[in-house]
């Protein structure tokens, strides 16, 4: 039986996320039992940083794997936190509507409605405009991002945010961002 996101909006978005994102298996003495290690390297959330001295520069954050076998950091936007998914599959950074609900987004000027094409399905959007997004340490400035129209449960962290971010590489259980 054909899967759509019209029989099964829920099915629809787990079916998004397993084909936006980028999978890493892992052996089980890589997974971490512990539910609560999975943003262990948000050092700096920006929350007790003067405004007038630059975001921390060159140092490597390690992220540790989630029980679910994925990587998630923690990113602020106009003063609100944001799980996002580190997903290298997406081209883009995607927001979930609640999210940029809490962070006060609105639609970019001049910004138009984006479809989104996944392995699976294609989905619609409106582009936003994030002035600023922290994340790992460093402020990443006008960024365009899509707030997608279907449910997709976390944002993700796209290939545009992560190459500001620097290099990144997956040992075992862990990534490492910006060596």
């Amino acid at each position: 039986m054909f899967l759509s996101a019209s029989h099964n909006p829920f099915a629809a978005a787990v079916l998004l996320l397993a084909s936006l994102g980028t999978f890493v298996w892992a052996d089980r003495q890589d997974r971490f039992p512990d539910h609560t290690s999975t943003a262990m390297a948000v050092l700096d959330n920006g929350a007790n940083r003067d405004a007038a001295s630059p975001p921390e520069t060159g140092l490597p954050r390690i992220i540790r794997r989630a029980p679910d076998g994925m990587f998630y950091v923690s990113g602020r936007i106009n003063g609100h936190t944001i799980r996002f998914l580190v997903d290298t599959g997406a081209s883009v950074t995607v927001l979930t509507p609640e999210d940029a609900a809490v962070a006060g987004l609105h639609n970019a000027p001049g910004s138009s409605a984006r479809d989104i094409t996944t392995v699976s399905d294609t989905i619609s959007g409106q582009e936003t405009s994030l002035a600023h997004l922290h994340v790992e340490g460093r402020d990443i400035q006008n960024l365009r991002a899509t707030v997608v129209d279907t449910r997709i449960g976390v944002s993700l962290l796209g290939q545009d945010a992560l190459a500001r971010l620097g290099p990144i590489t997956l040992s075992g259980g862990t990534m490492t961002l910006g060596q």
